[in-house]
C-alpha cells in the first residue's frame, strides 16, 4: 500500500478522478529529477550527461499541471542527494498525488527507501529485465542482480510496494512467464515495456519477424498470468499490441501533451522524453499541446493514457487513488 490518505487526500483525489473521467485534464507527469546516471545501457545516452541545471523544489510545477499521478525519473534519481526532501515537498504541497520511483537500484537500501516511503512515496519501480547476472552486463553494473533480489524482498516485508520495470526485447521475451512467477514469490509487482532503438539505434534488441510466433505466445500466457498471478500491471490492451509495434514498429493514437507530459531536472517541458523541449514551466500553459502525431514508440507510459476507461479500469484507477 501507499502512503495512509487523510479524509482530505480522498476528498481531493476523488475530485481528480471525477474531472479526469468526465473532462480530462493531465493524468500523469514524468518528473526527471536528473539525466546523471552511473550505469551504462546501451540503449540509453543518459549517462553520458555529466553536468546539467536542476530546480530545487517541483512543487510549483506540479501543482500547475495538477496530475493524478507523478513518475519521479532519471537517469538515475537517487543520485539525487536531496531526494527524500524532494518527495516530502510534493507529499506536502499538493492536496493529492500519488508518488513513484523508478531507478536502477545499485545505490538503494532499506534505509534511503523507507526515508523515501515516510516522506510519502507510494511505489517503488526498480528496472529489472533479467533474473540472472546478465542484467549487470546489460546495466554495466557489477553485482547489480544480486543486489536488487536482496534489497526488494526486504522492502516488501517493510510495507513498500515495489514493482519491477523489465523491457520485453529479443534477449529476454521467451523468460518472461517465468520471471513474473519469480517476482510473485517476491512479493513483487511487474510493469512490462516494449523495446524501441529511438534513442541510440540500437536495432539488436528488436524481437525479429520469424520470432513473432513465439512472442504471441508468451504474450497469451502473461494474459493468463495477470488474471492468476495478480502481479502483473500491464493491461491486455497492451500486451495485445506488442506485436504490432515489433512489426510495423510504430503505433498511433498517443496522447503525449494531453492527459501526460514531461519535466525535465530544470522545469523544462517536453511532449515525451524523446520530443524536444517546448519551453519552460513558466511559460507552457497545461492547454498548450494539441494531437501528436509521433507512432516511434509503444512505451508503456503510452499505454497509460491510451488504455480504454472500462468499468473495470476505472475500478482499478479508483483503487489506486483512494
Amino acid at each position: 500500500m501507499g502512503h495512509p490518505l487523510t479524509w482530505p487526500e480522498m476528498v481531493a483525489g476523488a475530485k481528480k478522478m471525477a474531472r479526469y473521467l468526465t473532462v480530462g485534464g493531465m493524468q500523469f507527469v514524468n518528473l526527471e529529477v536528473t539525466k546523471r546516471c552511473n550505469a551504462k545501457c546501451d540503449f540509453c545516452h543518459y549517462w553520458m550527461t555529466k553536468q546539467e541545471d536542476r530546480l530545487d523544489s517541483y512543487v510549483a510545477v506540479l501543482k500547475k499541471y495538477d496530475p493524478m499521478y507523478v513518475g519521479i525519473t532519471g537517469g538515475e534519481p537517487l543520485l539525487r542527494k536531496d531526494l527524500t526532501q524532494i518527495i516530502r515537498d510534493i507529499r506536502q504541497g499538493l492536496e493529492f498525488i500519488w508518488i513513484g520511483l523508478i531507478t536502477h537500484g545499485q545505490l538503494l537500501t532499506v534505509e534511503r527507501a523507507m526515508e523515501m516511503k515516510e516522506a510519502g512515496l507510494d511505489e517503488l519501480a526498480i528496472s529489472l529485465d533479467f533474473m540472472d547476472e546478465r542484467h549487470d552486463a546489460e546495466r554495466g553494473i557489477k553485482g547489480l542482480y544480486r543486489h536488487i533480489a536482496e534489497v526488494a524482498p526486504k522492502l516488501v516485508g517493510r510495507g513498500l510496494d515495489v514493482k519491477f520495470n523489465t523491457i520485453i526485447m529479443k534477449d529476454n521475451f521467451r523468460e518472461m512467464p517465468e520471471f513474473a512467477r519469480k517476482a510473485k514469490a517476491l512479493g513483487v509487482n511487474v510493469s512490462f515495456t516494449c523495446y524501441n532503438e529511438w534513442k541510440v539505434g540500437n536495432a539488436q534488441h528488436r524481437v525479429a519477424a520469424e520470432e513473432m510466433s513465439e512472442l504471441r505466445g508468451v504474450l497469451k500466457e502473461l494474459k493468463h498470468l495477470k488474471r492468476t498471478l495478480g502481479n502483473i500491471s500491464t493491461s491486455e490492451f497492451y500486451f495485445d499490441r506488442i506485436p504490432e509495434f515489433f512489426a510495423k514498429r510504430a503505433i498511433g493514437g498517443c496522447t503525449a501533451g494531453l492527459n501526460w507530459l514531461q519535466i525535465s531536472a530544470d522545469g523544462h517541458i517536453q511532449r515525451c522524453p524523446d520530443f524536444p523541449i517546448e519551453g519552460h514551466w513558466t511559460e507552457i500553459e497545461r492547454d498548450h499541446f494539441r494531437k501528436t502525431d509521433c507512432t516511434a514508440c509503444w512505451y508503456a507510459c503510452r499505454a497509460d493514457g491510451q488504455t480504454p476507461m472500462t468499468p473495470r479500469r476505472i475500478l482499478n484507477e479508483a483503487r489506486g487513488v483512494l
